[in-house]
């Protein structure tokens, strides 16, 4: 009779458990990151719009379609699936 006891796969062996601190600094990074650049969009647009005479339409515009939007779309992304990972 063989011993299947033997044959269990113990979490041990495998790879480690991420650190959880390093973990959690590199996700608050992330969120500063993100809070960083919705800030910055927000200050450039005001002056944008005083000194080129933008329109509230154009002003949507950049916001929406500018690379600062997907910048802060694309470290959305990475820092919820590091929050998650966690």
């Amino acid at each position: 009779m063989t011993d299947s006891s033997t044959n269990i796969e113990r979490p041990e062996e495998h790879e480690a458990a991420p650190n959880p601190w390093k973990l959690a600094i590199l996700t608050s990074m992330a969120d500063y990151i993100d809070a960083g650049s919705i800030v910055a969009i927000a200050v450039s647009l005001a002056i944008w719009t005083q000194a080129f005479g933008m329109s509230d339409s154009t002003v949507g515009l950049v916001a929406a379609l500018g690379p600062n939007a997907f910048a802060a779309g694309v470290g959305a992304v990475v820092g919820g699936r590091l929050g998650d990972a966690g």
